[in-house]
Parts: structure tokens; C-alpha cells; sequence
């Protein structure tokens, strides 16, 4: 990202005890384009040296610039979403409690305008929780979500969609229990999750009528890193259809690697134990049974392996 090596290089500078402007004329004294798109940055105070808190106060004041009523910028979409996307980039350098700060800051600024506060939120939900989303993060969706319900401006109903997402967003996070359930595989071979540990287990649910799967399996059961310590044993892929549907499962569109247990869930309510916002959803749970990943993307679990 541009802005995110703009923002690196202030950063910096400031650390090196230049003040830097945030934008610079070229020799037509004009603003290039991209940066006429940016945010004005907001100067850090002398007295802050460290850069976890140059970068919390640049997060938590990032909006400071930017008039809400002005909804010549405020409901410009391609603007609210560089500069949305220049702000998530300061997070990773950013203490948690100064993202919650942050989000709160910025949501509380944004309220000055209905329809902008709206488009914010769409955009957090946009980011952070889509799955295609390469920005999503639960981490920082949890607390934007905590700052959206600490809001006042919400109405009954948006706050009991937003406390919905808050709940999914919140189970089978990495380090708890994996819930259990029982299942069959298309051999007949009764079975549950708690019995098919002792070695890392990839979970992958998957739906017969998925089109969207295949890739995605093919792409994740070819790799070396899934390849080869399954052929050794040294890990399991169970692929799990979460309906009780035994007629959808027995009429698959594709079918699934030979070395993985293919099977289906043999009680209701599975999909409310964990959430799947797409298929295939992948999860890594280690062997003492506690979430490793949740709902990881392909090469997150690649890299986990």
C-alpha cells in the first residue's frame, strides 16, 4: 500500500525528530492525485516518542481532518475507502487498547453525519469481517463491533444484528475447545471430532453443491505443506458436510481427495457451533482439541502447517 510506506515514513522521521508534512507540493504546486485522496495526517505531539504511541495517537486521531459534514468527502466512496484502508494499516503497529480507542474515536466522529456513520460501518463489515476481504481480521472486528454497540445512534434493530455478529465473531476463537460433534463418513464409519484427535486436524467444512470448493480443496490438498504430512500420518483432514441433508451429500458436484475423511454431521446445529460465513471454511485445531485457526484462508493454513 502507498499510504502504508507514506505513513511508515512519517513515523520515522517523527521518531528521528523531523517533523515531516504530510503531503508535498510537486514543482506546479499541485497535489498528486493519489495524495489529494489522503487525509491530512495529524502532527504527533513532541511528548510522545515511542512508535507504539506515535502510532496509536496517528490511529486514534486519524479522522481529526476530515469534516463529516462535508459530504462531498464524508459519502465519497472511493475517498472513505483509501482513507479506511490507510487506517487499518496503522493497527498492526497499534496497542489493543489503542485500537478500541481508535475505533471508538472514529465512530464518534463519523456521527456527526447519519448516512456517513453508515457508510463507516459498512465498510468496517466490508473489511474486516467479509470473508474475500485479504484485510479481515476478527481481532480488530471485535472491537469495531464493540464500538458500534456502544453507540447511541444505532436503532433496537441494528443493535441486535450488530450483537448477532459480536456472538459469531466471539465462538471457538483460537486457544478455546473446539465443540464436538458426531459424525458418519460416506464408509459408514461412526465417529465424533473428540475421537479423531491426537495429531493436528484440519477441518475443512465443505457443502455437496459448492462450486466454489473445488479449487480451493484441489489448491489446499496438492500443497506439499498438507501433501506430505498427510501421506505420513502426521496429520488428519476431516471434510464435513455441517447438515443432517443425506440426499444433498450423496449427490456431491465434485469429489473430495481419497486421504481425507469425507463425511457428514449426524446431529443438528453444527453450523451454529462454528461459524461458516462461505464455503469451504477451514479450521486448524491442535491435538489437545483448542481452535489453532478459525475460518483461515488457504494460505494461512499453509503457513500454519
Amino acid at each position: 500500500m502507498k499510504r502504508f510506506s507514506l505513513i511508515l515514513t512519517l513515523l520515522v522521521t517523527v521518531a528521528c525528530g523531523k517533523q515531516a508534512d504530510n503531503v508535498a507540493d510537486d514543482d506546479n504546486g499541485s497535489l498528486p492525485e493519489q495524495e489529494i485522496m489522503s487525509l491530512e495526517l495529524p502532527a504527533i505531539p513532541e511528548a510522545i516518542s515511542t512508535m507504539e504511541g506515535k502510532a496509536g495517537y496517528l490511529a486514534g486521531h486519524f479522522w481529526d481532518n476530515l469534516n463529516f459534514t462535508d459530504t462531498l468527502r464524508s459519502l465519497n466512496v472511493d475517498f472513505m475507502e483509501q482513507n479506511f484502508v490507510d487506517f487499518l494499516s496503522l493497527l498492526p503497529a497499534v496497542m489493543s487498547s489503542d485500537r478500541a480507542v481508535a475505533f471508538d474515536r472514529m465512530l464518534k466522529q463519523a456521527s456527526a453525519s447519519h448516512d456517513a456513520y453508515w457508510l463507516m460501518v459498512d465498510m468496517g463489515d466490508k473489511y474486516l469481517m467479509d470473508p474475500n476481504s485479504p484485510l479481515r481480521n476478527e481481532d480488530y472486528y471485535i472491537d469495531f463491533l464493540n464500538s458500534v454497540l456502544g453507540d447511541t445512534v444505532i436503532s433496537p434493530v441494528e443493535r441486535e444484528r450488530y450483537e448477532y455478529f459480536l456472538r459469531e465473531a466471539n465462538k471457538v476463537r483460537p486457544g478455546s475447545p473446539a465443540p464436538d460433534f458426531k459424525y458418519v463418513t460416506r464408509a459408514g464409519k461412526k465417529s465424533s471430532l473428540r475421537q479423531t484427535l491426537g495429531k493436528p486436524l484440519v477441518l475443512v467444512f465443505t457443502a455437496p453443491q459448492c462450486d466454489n470448493c473445488k479449487g480451493i480443496i484441489d489448491f489446499v490438498s496438492a500443497h506439499p505443506s498438507v501433501a506430505g504430512p498427510l501421506e505420513s500420518g502426521e496429520i488428519q483432514v476431516l471434510a464435513i458436510y455441517p447438515e443432517t441433508d443425506r440426499n444433498a451429500w450423496n449427490k456431491p458436484l465434485h469429489k473430495l481427495p481419497a486421504a481425507w475423511i469425507d463425511a457428514i454431521v449426524t446431529q443438528e446445529g453444527v453450523d451454529s457451533l462454528y461459524p461458516i460465513p462461505a464455503y469451504p471454511a477451514i479450521y486448524l485445531i491442535n491435538p489437545n482439541g483448542t481452535i489453532r485457526l478459525k475460518d483461515a484462508t488457504p494460505e494461512v493454513l499453509i503457513e500454519a502447517l
